[in-house]
Protein backbone atom coordinates (compact mmCIF):
# COMPACT_ATOMS: atom_id res chain seq x y z
CA UNK A 1 0.00 0.00 0.00
CA UNK A 2 2.68 2.53 0.56
CA UNK A 3 4.17 2.19 -2.91
CA UNK A 4 1.00 3.20 -4.12
CA UNK A 5 0.80 6.15 -2.13
CA UNK A 6 4.48 7.00 -3.21
CA UNK A 7 3.47 6.69 -6.92
CA UNK A 8 1.31 10.08 -7.06
CA UNK A 9 4.11 11.63 -5.23
CA UNK A 10 7.13 10.93 -7.89
CA UNK A 11 4.37 11.66 -10.63
CA UNK A 12 3.85 15.51 -9.49
CA UNK A 13 7.76 15.78 -8.45
CA UNK A 14 7.94 15.06 -12.25
CA UNK A 15 5.39 17.52 -13.49
CA UNK A 16 7.07 20.18 -11.47
CA UNK A 17 10.38 19.31 -12.99
CA UNK A 18 9.40 19.07 -16.23
CA UNK A 19 6.93 22.66 -16.03
CA UNK A 20 10.15 24.18 -15.31
CA UNK A 21 11.87 23.12 -18.33
CA UNK A 22 12.75 25.18 -21.46
CA UNK A 23 14.89 24.58 -24.38
CA UNK A 24 17.20 27.59 -23.61
CA UNK A 25 17.37 26.70 -19.88
CA UNK A 26 19.96 23.66 -18.93
CA UNK A 27 18.57 20.66 -17.85
CA UNK A 28 18.53 19.78 -14.11
CA UNK A 29 19.94 15.84 -14.86
CA UNK A 30 22.57 14.76 -17.32
CA UNK A 31 21.40 11.14 -17.33
CA UNK A 32 19.34 10.03 -20.36
CA UNK A 33 17.01 8.03 -18.90
CA UNK A 34 16.22 10.61 -16.90
CA UNK A 35 15.50 13.17 -19.61
CA UNK A 36 13.74 10.45 -21.44
CA UNK A 37 11.17 9.60 -17.89
CA UNK A 38 10.71 13.38 -17.99
CA UNK A 39 9.74 13.65 -21.73
CA UNK A 40 7.19 10.70 -21.14
CA UNK A 41 5.86 12.72 -18.46
CA UNK A 42 5.34 15.88 -20.59
CA UNK A 43 4.12 14.06 -23.13
CA UNK A 44 1.30 12.67 -20.96
CA UNK A 45 0.65 16.27 -19.89
CA UNK A 46 0.14 16.64 -23.80
CA UNK A 47 3.12 19.61 -23.61
CA UNK A 48 4.91 17.90 -26.43
CA UNK A 49 7.46 21.06 -27.05
CA UNK A 50 8.90 20.14 -23.64
CA UNK A 51 9.23 16.45 -24.59
CA UNK A 52 11.06 16.84 -27.50
CA UNK A 53 13.20 19.41 -26.20
CA UNK A 54 13.91 17.31 -23.42
CA UNK A 55 14.38 13.72 -25.94
CA UNK A 56 16.69 15.84 -28.05
CA UNK A 57 19.04 16.51 -24.53
CA UNK A 58 18.84 12.81 -23.37
CA UNK A 59 20.15 11.71 -27.29
CA UNK A 60 22.80 14.33 -27.30
CA UNK A 61 23.82 12.95 -23.51
CA UNK A 62 23.85 8.85 -25.37
CA UNK A 63 23.03 8.86 -28.82
CA UNK A 64 19.97 6.73 -29.25
CA UNK A 65 17.85 6.20 -32.42
CA UNK A 66 14.42 6.22 -30.14
CA UNK A 67 15.21 9.42 -28.42
CA UNK A 68 15.30 10.15 -31.94
CA UNK A 69 12.48 8.45 -32.79
CA UNK A 70 10.48 10.33 -29.77
CA UNK A 71 11.18 13.13 -30.32
CA UNK A 72 10.16 13.07 -33.79
CA UNK A 73 6.45 11.98 -32.93
CA UNK A 74 6.93 14.92 -30.60
CA UNK A 75 7.64 17.14 -33.10
CA UNK A 76 5.11 15.94 -34.77
CA UNK A 77 2.44 15.95 -32.59
CA UNK A 78 3.86 19.92 -31.61
CA UNK A 79 2.77 20.57 -35.43
CA UNK A 80 6.76 21.60 -35.92
CA UNK A 81 6.77 19.33 -38.80
CA UNK A 82 10.33 20.24 -40.08
CA UNK A 83 11.85 18.98 -36.93
CA UNK A 84 9.81 16.21 -36.84
CA UNK A 85 10.49 15.25 -40.29
CA UNK A 86 14.49 15.58 -39.72
CA UNK A 87 14.48 13.55 -36.15
CA UNK A 88 12.00 10.53 -38.14
CA UNK A 89 14.80 10.28 -40.65
CA UNK A 90 18.22 10.08 -38.59
CA UNK A 91 15.76 7.06 -36.18
CA UNK A 92 15.16 5.40 -39.53
CA UNK A 93 18.70 6.03 -40.11
CA UNK A 94 20.62 4.74 -37.47
CA UNK A 95 21.99 0.96 -38.06
CA UNK A 96 21.35 0.15 -34.63
CA UNK A 97 17.25 0.79 -34.49
CA UNK A 98 15.41 -1.87 -32.68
Amino acid sequence: MRRLMLVPLLVVLAWNAVSEVRADVPPVADDPHDLADMALVARRAHDYGAAAALLDRAHDAAPHPLYRLGAGESYLADGDLERATTRLREALAAPDLP
